[in-house]
């Protein structure tokens, strides 16, 4: 199982790379979330979730992306 962020990459048919580009960050920091093994910072979480929402149309929220009950967030 992938983290919440790829749950939402996939089930929305966003493409990484396209997402790495709209938000500002590498491809391989993105795959580093995407895979648990790194921990957003609110900068990466923030640029993530306003590129989403620019790529989708629709508002999203940080909770759809994000596990923000996560003590290391």
């Amino acid at each position: 199982m992938g983290s919440r962020l790829d749950d939402f990459i996939r089930a929305n048919r966003i493409k990484p790379a396209e997402l790495a580009r709209v938000a500002y960050i590498s491809r391989q920091q993105l795959l580093k979330l995407r895979n648990g093994d790194d921990d957003p910072t609110r900068h990466s979480m923030v640029r993530i979730m306003m590129a989403c929402t620019l790529i989708l149309h629709r508002r999203v929220m940080l909770h759809e992306l994000f596990d923000l009950n996560d003590p290391g967030l």
